[in-house]
């Protein structure tokens, strides 16, 4: 928030950064959005108005698509519903990210998607935390995630053994070498569990994460199902990275305490280093 807006609107509180999003409880209402957006920092701000009777879901998230990752949302709401608001916000507004991110990667053309993966893939295979692992876990493409099916196929992969991910409940995953595959879940190809070898977690050499969104920090956003940030404390002695397209970066990614960042997410374009981390 900019020193004119904090002495313009001394009550507003910010919830979010991506986009800049503003809640300014009940005593400031009373003030037109005309007047609202006058406002230096405001102008081309997404005014929400919100009503004790209003569908605050559905409202904020026609007012997040509205704003865009890049504007500034200003919500307005009723004293009474201040501590429900807050409540509400973050959770809704991490689906909203996860959801636009979905929506950018799967917006690049299959051919470019292709292209871009492999550039990707290269990045990796050249990298030193990938050419000293020995059991590597990667995923099996769904949708629009940047796919990593060549990397097993490349030279720099001679003798590395690679499993990938088999949820085997609404929480856990397993690590598996696969023997066969079907197609499980939501139509996403899974390891045969009677036909393919388990690997343990503290065998694992380095992690290749899938996900949704990524920032500068390499904190990651998955899913939301949470099998990885349960699964990857288990993996003691492996690297744990993440592969993403370009498209998928926030500026920063809200994390919650159980969300783990990754060493360092590759894309089409870099490599990017968590500062937090050291790596080779």
């Amino acid at each position: 928030m900019t020193e004119p807006l904090n002495a313009a609107l001394p009550g507003a509180e910010r919830l979010a950064e991506t986009p800049a999003v503003l809640y300014l409880p009940a005593a400031e209402n009373a003030r037109s959005p005309a007047a609202l957006q006058a406002l230096p920092g405001l102008e081309r701000a997404v005014i929400l108005r919100l009503d004790a009777a209003a569908d605050f879901p559905a409202a904020l998230r026609a007012a997040l698509d509205e704003a865009g990752e890049n504007g500034t949302l200003l919500i307005l709401g009723a004293a009474e519903q201040a501590a429900s608001i807050r409540a509400q916000f973050r959770p809704l507004w991490r689906k909203w990210l996860r959801r636009r991110k979905i929506k950018a990667r799967e917006a690049i053309p299959a051919p470019e998607r292709e292209a871009r993966s492999a550039r990707a893939v290269a990045l990796l295979a050249e990298s030193a935390v990938f050419q000293a692992a020995r059991t590597v876990m990667i995923y099996d493409h769904v949708g629009g995630e940047l796919s990593l099916d060549a990397l097993p196929r490349l030279p720099a992969a001679a003798g590395k053994r690679f499993c990938y991910p088999l949820c085997v409940s609404k929480t856990e995953m397993i690590a598996m070498v696969p023997g066969a595959w079907k197609l499980g879940a939501y139509g996403i190809r899974e390891p045969v569990r009677e036909r393919s070898e388990e690997v343990p977690p503290e065998a694992l050499d380095l992690v290749i994460c899938p996900g949704t969104a990524f920032d500068e920090d390499c904190r990651r956003m998955g899913m939301g199902g949470g099998y990885y940030d349960r699964y990857l404390p288990r993996c003691v002695n492996a690297r744990i990275v993440m592969a993403a397209f370009e498209a998928q970066k926030l500026p920063a990614v809200p994390a919650d305490p159980w969300d783990r960042p990754v060493e360092m997410v590759f894309t089409e374009e870099r490599v990017y280093i968590n500062p937090n981390t050291i790596t080779g």
